[in-house]
């Protein structure tokens, strides 16, 4: 390899890093102390670019260039440089020459009979292209995602009241079940205490008292009262005339210990009825005295006389 001529194909393995170390290491320490090699190197890369942007590689070529000499920024520019300036200017239609016409010369010849407001316009233009270039998909890709994520929102929005509405009806039924329920127990325990009346009913001790029955007398009205008594009931009877809007009854012991008085009774059919728990009479003789009240007044009717007896 000399200074004045250097193989094309050398340089292009060069720049797609086909060389090995040492071949390499060699073309750069020539190109760093030798400005045509340098040149014929820079030449050589536009001439990479421009048959990349045609797609005039070869499939191996391609991968390496992308691989390896993509690997620049500053090469990844001129890459998209070249390709907007391709959208803009269009290709010769003839070729009159053996000679390869390069991107950049185009482009020099198409500048070069612009006058300066257009070639400013012009690259106002391919800018412009550039940044559409790279910018409509990149809006694409975005437009797209928030689509994705809005979908997936209402999905998951529609999954969460479709299970609402699932748990609110789940909820219902469950009411209505206990509602059912309770009405049927509160049905069955009013038939049960029904029942239970009519068949646990209290025992009664019951004694009709006369009047004109005296203390000391023969024969005295007498109460039994069993042991299962839970009630005791007086009829007291009245004599003609005895008749008041309201009776008074005192009942005491023979005693004399008074075990209950009882005010406002009235009368029915000639009688006035007592009625007092079992517990509060214990065998034993007793009095009762019975009045009439009628308004402020009140007048003794007579007295009664009984035994209760306990077996």
């Amino acid at each position: 390899m000399n200074s004045e001529v250097l193989q094309d194909d050398l340089i292009v393995r060069y720049l797609l890093g086909d060389l090995p170390e040492t071949e390499q290491a060699r073309l750069e320490d020539r190109a760093f102390a030798d400005r045509a090699t340098q040149q014929s190197i820079e030449d050589a890369e536009n001439d990479l670019i421009d048959d990349y942007v045609c797609a005039a590689l070869s499939a191996k070529e391609r991968l390496q260039f992308e691989s390896r000499f993509l690997a620049s920024a500053e090469r990844q520019r001129k890459v998209e440089f070249a390709r907007a300036l391709a959208q803009v200017v269009p290709a010769p239609t003839t070729k009159k020459t053996a000679q390869p016409i390069h991107w950049w010369e185009s482009l020099r010849a198409f500048f070069s009979g612009l006058t300066p407001a257009y070639q400013v316009g012009l690259i106002g233009l391919a800018t412009a292209a550039l940044l559409l270039a790279l910018g409509v998909p990149w809006l694409i890709a975005q437009s797209m995602g928030l689509r994705t994520q809005v979908a997936q929102l209402q999905a998951q929005q529609q999954s969460a009241e479709a299970a609402q509405r699932q748990q609110l009806a789940e909820q219902q039924r469950r009411n209505e079940e206990l509602t059912q329920q309770l009405q049927s127990e509160r049905s069955q325990l009013a038939q049960l205490q029904e029942e239970l009346a009519q068949v646990v009913r209290p025992v009664i001790a019951a004694l009709v008292l006369l009047p004109g029955i005296a203390r000391g007398a023969t024969r005295q009205p007498q109460l039994l009262i069993l042991p299962d008594a839970q009630q005791a009931r007086l009829q007291i009877g009245l004599e003609r005339g005895d008749e008041y809007p309201r009776y008074r009854i005192e009942l005491r012991t023979a005693a004399g210990r008074a075990i209950l008085r009882r005010e406002n009774l009235t009368a029915r059919n000639g009688k006035v009825v007592l009625l007092l728990p079992a517990a509060a009479l214990n065998a034993g003789d007793y009095d009762l005295a019975l009045k009439g009240v009628h308004g402020n007044e009140v007048l003794d009717l007579g007295y009664y006389y009984f035994k209760v007896s306990r077996p």
